[in-house]
């Protein structure tokens, strides 16, 4: 199959293309060894899509509203997308800026509940779907601007941001935690 689709892509390069305004048909000059060659062996680039796991720990506190900064800072990232979390109080993808998303690098992400059943523990709020080229691990910065419970108070909180395989191996490596409001 391989081999077939070589000889497609090399004849169709080979082909014929019309040349200017009337002009006769002109053959395209290319070299068939460095066609199958490169069909052979692609570069070794590669691209793959990963969910990131963005958790607050409001260490006992019920958490009614919270918003982060997150920043890439290695790794050839995109962000392409935003989903919500795990707790009923935050399912719904949080509020961001699409125009920030678009960029890629860089995103400010918050939510609220008015929910009667608030987490307290640690739980994830949102998983940042991230566009990954390359073989760099990526790794991610994330600050905590506010989070506060259900009165408006501001309360302590951390936020780390995981990729599903370190998640489940237990491994914050690819995480950066702050602490919120003291």
């Amino acid at each position: 199959m391989k081999n077939l689709t070589a000889i497609i892509l090399a004849v169709s390069l080979l082909g014929i293309s019309r040349a200017p305004a009337g002009a006769k048909w002109i053959k395209q000059q290319h070299d068939i060894s460095q066609i199958v060659a490169a069909i052979e062996n692609p570069p070794a680039s590669h691209v793959s899509f990963v969910p990131f796991h963005v958790f607050i720990d409001p260490h006992g506190k019920p958490l009614a509203c919270y918003q982060i900064e997150i920043m890439a800072t290695a790794g050839d990232v995109n962000l392409v997308g935003i989903e919500g979390g795990d707790s009923a109080a935050f399912n719904k993808a949080p509020y961001y800026d699409p125009r920030a998303l678009q960029q890629g690098k860089r995103i400010i992400i918050g939510a609220y509940s008015l929910a009667g059943d608030l987490p307290a523990g640690n739980t994830r709020v949102a998983t940042l779907m991230v566009r990954v080229a390359g073989t760099a691990e990526p790794r991610f910065a994330a600050k905590l601007q506010v989070a506060a419970t259900t009165d408006a108070t501001a309360i302590s909180a951390s936020v780390s941001v995981i990729a599903p395989s370190k998640a489940s191996a237990g491994e914050t490596a690819t995480a950066s935690t702050m602490g919120g409001p003291r």
